[in-house]
């Protein structure tokens, strides 16, 4: 859909490309009376700007020409925006109710436009989009991070959310499918993976190629318990290995001298 500053115009779609958009009008020259009916004519200036339908994003929206006799033509370029997914993973089964934070960076240069996605985790581990900060949607929940482009992305999970001092962040994985124009495969473990103050991990600004043009970005997050030394942890999961509440246990122990 185009949006035209001017009183006519024609928009047609470029069968050679089904991402472009072609606005053309044909003038005579020394025409008054089209000139004087329809606002504008040869040598005015045009300002034309695109309506960039949901989806896409469009390489350059807004356009001027100063119109010539002949045919004027303004080529307007749409690219499909890419999404993404977001898996929580654990060795012990442990996966829901895990909280999730993906920042797109601002580039001026590049004219992209900073950008944040709220997720939380459900009891199988998949990611789902929340309201503002971390509340819980109104309708059906949404698994899919759309309008996903080309830029620095990073991810942080927000330990300190839920008091989760007892697991730590293994790997993060990041994977990108679909369109891709640079073949990206990044796993960050260990001394790549960071710490903040809080307890948070996070991955600090990773580029990303491949995304606009309808690429795929997979996130998996994986964490193991923490084992302290001399400790044992005790934990009660169904079949399906999600934790269960409510249960005793009875613990017995015995140290070298023979006490209980």
């Amino acid at each position: 859909m185009l949006f035209l500053g001017i009183a006519y115009g024609m928009a047609e779609i470029n069968p050679n490309n089904p991402y472009s958009l072609e606005f053309a009008k044909k003038l005579k020259p020394g025409n008054e009376e089209e000139k004087r009916n329809r606002g504008w004519g040869i040598g005015d200036t045009v300002t034309v700007t695109e309506t960039v339908p949901e989806g896409y994003i469009s390489e350059n929206r807004t356009q001027t020409i100063t119109l010539a006799a002949g045919t004027n033509t303004l080529t307007f370029r749409n690219y499909p925006v890419g999404d993404g997914t977001l898996q929580k993973t654990s060795e012990d089964g442990d996966v829901e109710g895990y909280y999730f934070r993906l920042y797109r960076h601002k580039d001026s240069d590049a004219g992209v436009a900073s950008k944040t996605w709220c997720g939380r985790s459900d009891a199988v581990g998949n990611v789902y989009l929340t309201n503002g900060e971390f509340e819980e949607p109104d309708g059906d929940r949404i698994y899919t991070f759309s309008d996903l482009i080309d830029g620095k992305y990073s991810l942080r999970e927000l330990l300190s959310m839920y008091g989760a001092g007892d697991v730590q962040t293994e790997s993060i994985t990041i994977q990108t499918s679909g369109g891709v124009t640079e073949a990206c495969d990044l796993v960050f473990t260990g001394d790549s993976l960071h710490v903040d103050d809080n307890g948070d991990v996070y991955v600090t600004a990773v580029p990303l190629t491949g995304l606009t043009g309808g690429g795929h970005l997979a996130i998996t997050i994986h964490n193991k318990p923490i084992l302290v030394p001399g400790s044992l942890t005790v934990k009660k999961v169904n079949p399906q290995k999600q934790p269960l509440s409510g249960t005793v246990f009875l613990l017995e122990y015995s140290t070298d001298n023979g006490a209980n």
